[in-house]
């Protein structure tokens, strides 16, 4: 597209913010704003932080959920084309 990219260390958190279309801001109320944007598992109660400001991954009370939502994930990317790194075992 022409744009410059910012960040090729593969480590460092991704964000397409002006790498493709829709972005140039368009995760502004997001990005930077929001405490667990980058962590990589985030569990939220929407009823009581709507805003999603406290990530329960990493409450022990929640790892039971955690490891629940991971085998739903896992069972629905294993119907779907490709490997999805990480996220399938």
């Amino acid at each position: 597209m022409g744009r410059q990219i910012l960040n090729n260390d593969p480590e460092k958190p991704f964000s397409h913010l002006s790498a493709i279309p829709g972005g140039r801001g368009a995760e502004l109320e997001s990005y930077g704003k929001k405490p667990g944007y980058f962590d990589k598992d985030q569990l939220y109660d929407l009823d009581a932080d709507p805003d999603e400001m406290v990530n329960l991954a990493t409450d022990p009370q929640f790892q039971g959920v955690l490891a629940d939502l991971r085998e739903e994930m896992s069972k629905y990317l294993d119907n779907l084309p490709g490997k999805f790194g990480e996220l399938k075992k």
